[in-house]
């Protein structure tokens, strides 16, 4: 059977391509701090970190209202990315709000949302209501999670999706 994991990674890697990748991680706060450190420390994967989609490990899911369908409830999404703007001489935790909204939201994290929600209302695996995927999104500007030793390793800006109800059919 196919669960909410596998096809998160699915819909991840049909946005990504290979002049713009696109990363995905399942997890935690904890476990996606490990792997960006662990790949910060590697001249070969330093420059794969973002943009990254991670799904949220905690949310809840309903079985047996129609046998082929699954209803996961409280579902986490976030598009992460590392605020850097090419021209600027300031550090990026000084960034203003509007430059990050123009060069770091729209030039990666809101293509990368469009097309999450397109390959989500546009794919056969979620049930949508008139093409629509109902969700709420907050904007992040400048990502901080956790305290001192749970700090993420990088200046980042970042999209928190939350889906209610998110309707899926179980596939074999």
């Amino acid at each position: 059977m196919k669960y909410l994991p596998d096809y998160f990674k699915d819909v991840v890697t049909a946005i990504s391509t290979e002049a713009n990748p696109v990363y995905s991680h399942f997890g935690n706060w904890s476990e996606l701090l490990m792997d960006l450190e662990e790949k910060k420390k590697s001249p070969t994967y330093q420059s794969l970190r973002y943009p990254l989609v991670m799904l949220w490990s905690k949310y809840s899911e309903r079985y047996g209202e129609i046998s082929e369908r699954a209803i996961a409830d409280n579902v986490f999404m976030y598009i992460i990315c590392q605020s850097s703007i090419s021209g600027l001489l300031i550090e990026p935790q000084k960034y203003t709000t509007q430059q990050r909204w123009d060069s770091i939201f729209t030039v990666t994290i809101n293509p990368i949302y469009e097309a999450l929600l397109l390959r989500m209302k546009f794919g056969a695996v979620f049930v949508k209501t008139i093409n629509d995927i109902p969700h709420n999104r907050t904007n992040d500007y400048n990502l901080w999670v956790g305290d001192k030793i749970n700090k993420l390793p990088d200046n980042l800006d970042a999209i928190e999706l939350n889906f209610k109800n998110l309707t899926y059919y179980l596939k074999k």
